[in-house]
């Protein structure tokens, strides 16, 4: 089951998940109390009668005339969206797996009638989508929710990887040295490239998930870094460094040939503003300001952007 949009005060929020198997265990949650009991009672008999199904079910948290009501009082709606998987869905949960495991980009989605869940590469507007009274189909995009790349596997880089590697980030360290030992031993990154910073950009993954991150030594191999990345489509792009470094790096680059909108996309210096002195606490502002750019967009539905004649596929 799939939370698929929700309006503030309900205890389901938007990509809240829930799978129940056969025998009545549980992993996630839709957001507790008696609607969740319902739903799982619903799933299971789906599940024991052998029915695949795709279901449509609005859930409203509180006591009114609609015929939609949760059980619950806590104010706001939900959306539920349940489907039931069988053996020869098996393939699916592979191929999501391998998505997660490769880093590379990927959206499932489900649908209303038979053609139920489908997994592609790819990037994907996320969200419910009508497609008709009668249908509609729902899109998340699965895999990170970051592909970060960082320029320069020092102290910072080090830091920064630790920083990031609690959360759903797939991360991905460059350095042209081999005996570092913040690069030899460094088990927070998920690739550790090796080899000049002129040759990275074919390991960058486009995209609006994608951010990168200048922290190397050398206002050199900052500069050389900076070349491979401003030609790419990124959420983010910040170097570390003074204001003196930054201005002569922007110069040079603009004499080289890239334009004053490439240059403007170059956030300097990056990391919140918290009085960092260690590589640990620039680490972590580093990490904080991603979090903060990531979030930015979230929006909360403040209504079901969903037709009344759609609820019938639920019946």
């Amino acid at each position: 089951m799939i939370v698929a949009e929700n309006t503030p005060g309900s205890p389901g929020r938007k990509g809240f998940k829930m799978a129940i198997a056969q025998d009545r265990q549980s992993c996630g949650t839709i957001g507790g109390g008696i609607m969740e009991y319902k739903l799982i009672k619903k799933a299971t008999n789906l599940l024991d009668q052998g029915e695949k199904k795709s279901l449509y079910i609005p859930q409203v948290h509180q006591k009114n005339n609609s015929p939609h009501q949760s059980g619950m009082i806590c104010a706001g709606s939900q959306l539920v969206l349940l489907y039931t998987f069988f053996p020869d869905d098996a393939y699916l949960f592979s191929d999501a797996v391998r998505s997660f495991q490769s880093g590379e980009q990927a959206f499932f989605s489900l649908c209303a009638g038979s053609t139920g869940v489908q997994i592609r590469k790819g990037f994907s507007e996320e969200g419910l989508h009508l497609e008709g009274k009668k249908s509609w189909v729902y899109r998340e995009n699965i895999g990170p929710s970051m592909f970060v790349y960082i320029v320069g596997g020092g102290h910072v880089g080090f830091a920064v990887s630790q920083a990031l590697s609690t959360l759903d980030a797939h991360i991905t360290v460059f350095d042209h040295r081999d005996d570092l030992d913040t690069v030899k031993n460094n088990p927070y990154c998920d690739r550790m490239i090796i080899g000049p910073y002129e040759k990275i950009g074919g390991y960058i993954l486009e995209g609006p998930r994608s951010y990168g991150l200048v922290v190397s030594t050398s206002f050199k191999t900052d500069e050389a870094g900076l070349r491979q990345l401003l030609p790419k489509k990124l959420k983010y792009l910040g170097v570390m460094g003074s204001e003196a470094k930054i201005k002569q790096i922007k110069s040079n680059l603009s004499l080289s040939g890239f334009t004053e909108s490439q240059l403007q996309k170059i956030r300097a210096p990056i990391g919140l503003k918290i009085k960092s002195r260690t590589a640990a606490e620039i680490g972590i502002s580093i990490a904080a300001e991603l979090i903060q750019e990531k979030n930015a967009t979230t929006k909360i539905a403040r209504k079901i952007p969903i037709p009344e004649e759609v609820f019938s596929l639920e019946l």
